[in-house]
């Protein structure tokens, strides 16, 4: 499998300059407009405008050259498409989850959901959601009939590096013995169906296998029918499931122990030896990629916060990259000590009175 670069017929090294003039080389060769093309000078050149359009953006190659050919090709497309399945509108805000009606981890939110959305509407008739464009949100519509709305709780670390996450759908299938025909009222009794009472569909759990892409955040979703891990379509359409098409994943993240969340920026605190804040040195800290050694003065006082840039959780694409972490520096006191060091330390602490 080639790659980018490979299809461009550049090095790695490449300025943008060089992506530019490659581009337009090859596309005087296999544009249609100037030759007549085969079906394999069509793929050709599909190939060609699929990598200028990544390696032609800066920050769109760096994810590229970061994943990998494959890596990319597997999840770094859907944050690159020209209108994306993520939104913005819950990046630095805090809504209520209460008292809204809405059951996400059942698949049965449908319509505007503060919890996810913001009151933005994801359902539009395009598919995509309208509050993910650099212009801001778009206005508030009433969502597209029968759009279904479920979700899925990731750890931090699962949101850096993706996860595979079974989930459990609550869908309404249409009743097989009445063909989905809804009872009236004004009907005779006996009309009713027995086995749906007269809704048309009758409720059914099915669980499923996703495979969610590195670099999510909270409030972003992703089409079921794009996420499903291979064979599962197949499993959820044999239960008797009509469409899949207006089914979406919300993201949601799970709390973690030692670790406070504001937005997309992370806070923690850390015990620090006493010589290690008087004389300064490297010390270990946790960061949710493992742990980051970081260099302290010194002098460094107790409660001092230090900032991880860009070691936080990741924010929505059109608003920036990663968030930060705060880490709180706590002088660490021993409860217990050997003879040998409670000698020393009160030697010193002789010497400080002296002094």
């Amino acid at each position: 499998m080639r790659n980018y670069y490979q299809i461009l017929g550049i090095r790695v090294t490449a300025s943008q300059s060089d992506i530019k003039k490659a581009y337009r080389n090859l596309m005087k060769k296999y544009h249609p407009d100037i030759v007549k093309n085969s079906k394999a000078d069509m793929k050709k050149l599909q190939e060609i405008m699929e990598a200028y359009k990544v390696l032609s953006d800066v920050k769109e190659r760096k994810r590229y050259d970061e994943w990998g050919h494959e890596g990319y090709l597997k999840h770094g497309k859907w944050l690159f498409r020209e209108h994306s399945y993520t939104h913005t509108s819950t990046y630095g805000e805090s809504h209520s989850h209460e008292g809204h009606g809405h059951d996400h981890e059942h698949g049965e939110c449908s319509g505007d959901c503060e919890n996810c959305s913001s009151g933005h509407d994801h359902s539009h008739e395009d598919g995509h959601c309208g509050a993910c464009g650099s212009r801001g949100p778009a206005k508030r519509k009433k969502p597209a009939p029968g759009t279904l709305r479920s979700s899925v709780s990731l750890t931090y670390e699962e949101t850096f590096m993706g996860a595979e996450k079974t989930i459990e759908l609550n869908l309404r299938i249409p009743c097989v013995h009445c063909q989905g025909q809804i009872y009236d009222p004004e009907q005779s009794p006996a009309a009713k169906c027995p086995y749906c009472h007269g809704h048309g569909y009758i409720r059914k759990k099915i669980s499923v296998r996703i495979s969610l892409p590195p670099r999510t955040y909270e409030g972003c979703f992703f089409p079921l029918e794009e996420i499903l891990c291979e064979n599962e379509k197949e499993k959820i359409l044999a239960q008797g499931v009509p469409n899949i098409k207006n089914i979406v994943i919300i993201i949601l993240l799970k709390d973690q122990a030692g670790y406070q969340r504001k937005s997309c920026h992370l806070y923690s605190s850390k015990l620090v030896e006493y010589t290690d804040l008087v004389l300064g040195g490297t010390i270990q800290v946790d960061t949710i990629e493992g742990p980051v050694s970081y260099q302290l003065p010194p002098g460094t006082k107790d409660g001092t916060r230090i900032r991880l840039e860009g070691k936080g959780l990741w924010m929505p694409p059109t608003v920036g990259n990663r968030g930060d972490l705060h880490i709180t520096l706590h002088v660490n006191i021993p409860q217990t000590l050997n003879p040998e060091q409670l000698a020393l330390l009160k030697a010193f602490q002789e010497s400080l009175r002296v002094g």
